[in-house]
């Protein structure tokens, strides 16, 4: 019975680390999520769950402008955006934007006491754009009208809009990294003031 006892409570306490590996290894994603070229912070970190980058949806849907409400009965998170509504259930696949249905392909859940809802269609649906920059593993989310692309003869740029004034970048990886104009690579330059 002794050796019994010597052998199993090191196999179970092993079992019970190596179980809790993987919530650490999600938890400790390194994922940063910049919205308009603002680092946004979360109290439970983005994680990536079934291929699907999924943040707490008040942080990034508050960023954008929008509200978000709770339907405690169905269990539902409204988010609101000018003339956009879009209503995500926890644990359905199946979501509303502007009362018509879409289909998540990982549905909204709970971690960490936060509903959790894949970013790239809670940003999609409030009509944002989404970039992924995999080296640094950072996702930027530019709220509508942010973000200008124009074409000349020396090629295509991006043009952010912070506040009135308009910033020059050339990829999601220099936004991410922080180079934000070829001219200088550590702060962003103004390209134009806005009215």
């Amino acid at each position: 019975m002794r050796s019994l006892r010597r052998w199993l409570v090191p196999w179970v306490l092993g079992a019970l680390i190596i179980a809790a590996l993987p919530a650490q290894a999600a938890a400790s994603s390194g994922i940063r999520v910049l919205c308009d070229g603002v680092a946004v912070s979360f109290d439970t970190p983005p994680q990536v769950i079934a291929g699907r980058t999924m943040i707490p949806v008040r942080k990034v849907s508050e960023a954008l402008g929008a509200t978000v409400g709770w339907d405690d009965q169905t269990k539902s998170a409204i988010i609101t955006l000018d003339n956009r509504v879009v209503k995500v259930t926890l644990n359905s696949t199946t979501a509303y934007v502007n009362g018509e249905s879409a289909t998540l392909d990982v549905p909204p859940q709970v971690v960490g006491g936060r509903t959790m809802v894949p970013l790239r269609f809670i940003g999609e649906a409030l009509l944002a754009k989404i970039g992924w920059h995999g080296p640094s593993q950072t996702v930027s989310v530019s709220s509508p009208g942010s973000v200008i692309t124009v074409t000349n003869g020396e090629g295509t740029v991006e043009i952010l809009k912070l506040g009135s004034q308009a910033w020059e970048w050339k990829s999601v990886g220099d936004l991410a990294k922080g180079t934000w104009s070829p001219a200088n690579g550590s702060a962003p330059v103004p390209r134009a003031r806005l009215s």
